[in-house]
């Protein structure tokens, strides 16, 4: 082989060399970017929630808290949580909504407690016994258990119970005081829905 034929197939075997070096930077790059932001987030898309019909083990992760027959979750992705109509409109089907992850809470571990976190970045709960919804950069404790598929129960540290209010003018979600919360609609979680992705390259 001539010298200046060797020289340009090398030329050009190191421009391809670079140019799949280069796409494959830019590929992780973006992968980095997706797994960071979580892909259904990062293209703008909404996240499928089921609902919870049995008593987990762990109840951490990513929920809707949604009043059934009203067809609505509480928001949140509201910067004050407390507050009337603090919902967002859903569609159910077949035990599923579709909506967009900003609306969503997620649950946590705390010692023997759970702690319910906004997407607005807030944590709820309450620590009295009263009517009323504190909204903390500080984490706030919260005992969750399974009554039946249709009402999981959520108790603050001060014994208020986190219900729905269906009252014309005060529709919200709240905790509730123990007295008086079953005049309150019952919750249901919806948990979002771990996704498969294959990667093509």
């Amino acid at each position: 082989m001539k010298q200046s034929t060797f020289s340009a197939v090398m030329a050009n075997s190191i421009k391809n060399l670079l140019q799949g070096y280069t796409k494959g930077i830019r590929f992780v790059a973006v992968l980095t970017v997706l797994l960071t932001m979580g892909i259904g987030q990062a293209w703008g898309a909404t996240e499928t929630y089921e609902k919870v019909t049995s008593a987990p083990s762990d109840w951490s992760g990513e929920y809707l808290i949604v009043y059934e027959a009203g067809t609505v979750a509480f928001d949140g992705n509201l910067p004050t949580l407390d507050a009337i109509s603090n919902t967002q409109s859903v569609t159910i089907t077949n035990n599923q909504i579709k909506l967009d992850p900003k609306y969503s809470f997620t649950i946590a571990k705390s010692g023997t407690n759970y702690t319910i976190k906004s997407a607005s970045g807030k944590y709820i709960g309450n620590t009295s016994n009263s009517n009323a919804l504190a909204s903390s950069s500080s984490a706030l404790n919260n005992t969750i258990s399974f009554t039946t598929k249709d009402d999981i129960t959520i108790k603050s540290s001060g014994g208020a119970y986190l219900r729905y209010n269906a009252t014309s003018g005060q529709t919200r979600f709240r905790y509730y005081k123990s007295s008086t919360y079953t005049d309150q609609k019952a919750i249901c979680l919806y948990k979002k829905k771990s996704a498969a992705y294959t990667l093509h390259y």
